[in-house]
Parts: C-alpha cells; sequence; structure tokens
C-alpha cells in the first residue's frame, strides 16, 4: 500500500519545537520573579523544601478559592 502524499508529512523535530505556542511577556516576567522569590526563601534558609511547597499549596488554593468566589 502507497502513502498518501498529501495527508502525510515527514516529521521534523526541530521544527515542531519550534512551532510550540510561547507565553506572553508578561507571563514569563511573573513566573521569573515568583522562581526568584521562592529560591530567595529556600536558600536564604527561611524555608525547608517541605515548608516551601506547602507555602506554594496555600497560595495556589488561595487562588482557586478566589476565582471560584468570583464565579
Amino acid at each position: 500500500m502507497e502513502p498518501i502524499v498529501g495527508l502525510v508529512r515527514p516529521i521534523d523535530m526541530e521544527d515542531e519545537q519550534n512551532e510550540s505556542p510561547s507565553l506572553p511577556g508578561w507571563v514569563e516576567d511573573y513566573f521569573a520573579e515568583q522562581r526568584a522569590y521562592w529560591t530567595a526563601l529556600r536558600d536564604g534558609g527561611a524555608l525547608t523544601p517541605d515548608q516551601e511547597r506547602e507555602s506554594i499549596r496555600r497560595a495556589v488554593r488561595g487562588l482557586v478559592g478566589d476565582n471560584e468566589a468570583q464565579s
């Protein structure tokens, strides 16, 4: 059986990676700020890794709760 050339295209992994959507700049900036904040707390000894995870969980729960209350 011959392949249907019009429907099948070879996959170029480099092109596939380049076509992936990127986040808006403000989102990337926010994530960078959050990484720096949590890294400073953890590396500065203010939080243990377990405390960091729990703090992030509480913050995320608060965000989810705020969004559900506004709906």
